[in-house]
């Protein structure tokens, strides 16, 4: 388990930054993924949210079976649908949104198609049950996480699960999307073990709460500005330690890691994918040099 966890760590160094999308159901694409999308769901019953959560382009409304008809959900989406005067999605059809319904047996679409599993976690034996299916999951395969505890400090026991199922799921493909109730709560689940969950449903009936997490994703997506520098001398400055990063992943030219000691001053170093007459290429390392290196560099 821990050196899934490491794993994971690793994987999320290529990952962040990453573009987060709307779509209900894209099939990620594997370890050393730079776009993998983060999924908003949203499931609600109070219109302004609803209205809200169409301007913000959130594509995939989760709705309970016993909330009415399929077709009394689908009228009430259009009729916010044609109201809505600031919407950011490419068209506004009600073709284009996911609407999905909660039953006693998974998740499944407006024709009663299984959509998605759905899992709720009270026990630890529940998340380890949970973590073997995520281990035995395929690309494609989606999870939504309901969190139940008794413990007071709730928010805790949350994490520690996520932490686990995240590492269960690896490399398989599969997606976990757990219910949040908060802003805060759907932001931690998205950062969790740096690599954070693939998405969040978020259920709520405040006006602004998926304003904030669509917010926090958009500002996930910026990208990193770079810019050229110039080597005008090399000093020795004597013996060290040397930091190598060893990757899950295998770099292709061009590619690296944004390394330094204060963020806002990184450099990107190559990886060692190109050959040279003293060793073999290694595409997977990047050598991160010295720790105590950029310090008086960046002081300067």
């Amino acid at each position: 388990e821990r050196r899934l966890r490491a794993a994971m760590r690793l994987q999320c160094t290529l990952g962040r930054g990453a573009r987060w999308g709307f779509r209900g159901r894209d099939v990620p694409r594997g370890l050393g993924c730079r776009a993998a999308r983060k999924d908003l769901w949203v499931e609600t019953t109070c219109e302004s949210v609803l209205l809200e959560s169409i301007e913000r382009g959130v594509r995939t409304f989760l709705f309970s079976s016993d909330e009415g008809e399929v077709a009394d959900r689908r009228g009430w989406v259009a009729s916010c649908l044609d109201r809505s005067t600031a919407s950011t999605l490419p068209t506004a059809e009600i073709e284009d949104l996911n609407l999905l319904f909660s039953t006693g047996d998974g998740i499944r679409t407006e024709s009663g198609a299984h959509f998605a599993s759905s899992c709720t976690l009270e026990t630890p034996e529940d998340t380890t049950r949970l973590s073997q299916s995520l281990g035995a999951s395929s690309a494609g395969d989606l999870f939504v996480v309901h969190f139940h505890s008794s413990s007071k400090d709730d928010d805790v026991w949350k994490i520690i699960p996520a932490e686990n199922l995240i590492a269960a799921k690896g490399m398989t493909g599969s997606k976990i999307l757990p219910v949040c109730d908060t802003p805060g709560e759907a932001t931690t689940m998205l950062t969790v073990l740096e690599a954070g969950t693939d998405g969040v449903v978020l259920r709520t009936e405040v006006p602004g709460a998926v304003t904030e997490v669509a917010g926090f994703l958009e500002a996930a997506d910026a990208k990193e500005t770079l810019a050229k520098a110039t080597v005008t001398r090399v000093v020795f400055g004597g013996m060290g330690d040397r930091a190598c990063v060893d990757l899950c992943a295998l770099l292709k030219p061009g590619e690296g890691l944004l390394c330094g000691s204060f963020s806002r001053g990184l450099f990107l170093v190559h990886s060692e994918c190109e050959e040279s007459e003293y060793i073999n290429s290694r595409p997977f390392r990047v050598n991160a040099g010295p720790g105590e290196t950029p310090r008086p560099l960046l002081s300067s």
